[in-house]
């Protein structure tokens, strides 16, 4: 590996040769080789829009499986922590914190999705297609 010193070093014996060469194109330890401006996107999204339905489907029928391992398996696992319809078994000084977070992350979530649905908004108006 060459230290930028040692590629202009190079550069200037010609060992190395690279053309066209801008100075910018030296980094620490290499050198920015750039082909064209162009670059060619191949993208297959029915296989994608496939795996994705099948993983989504696959963790929609392995949430109740593990909700319900925990009766299931009592010798495994420990009785559940929070109910909707018996008293918690968990203390208040954790619980408070626990229903904050909870809470603090769903509203992160929608935020994260309303920035994305924005940023998306923005892309087909500048795009031109006023559909929505």
């Amino acid at each position: 590996m060459l230290s930028d010193v040692d590629i202009k070093k190079a550069l200037e014996e010609k060992s190395i040769e690279v053309n066209p060469l801008d100075e910018s194109y030296i980094q620490p330890s290499s050198i920015d080789l750039r082909v064209g401006s162009e670059f060619r996107v191949f993208e297959n999204h029915d296989t994608s829009n496939k795996v994705s339905s099948i993983i989504a489907i696959l963790g929609a029928i392995n949430l109740p499986i593990i909700k319900f391992s925990v009766d299931w398996w009592n010798t495994l696992h420990q009785p559940a922590s929070i109910s909707l319809t018996e008293k918690s078994a968990i203390h208040s000084s954790m619980l408070v914190p626990l229903a904050i977070m909870t809470a603090a992350f769903a509203l992160f979530s929608v935020l994260i999705f309303l920035m994305k649905y924005n940023t998306e908004l923005i892309k087909i108006k500048n795009k031109g297609l006023d559909r929505l």
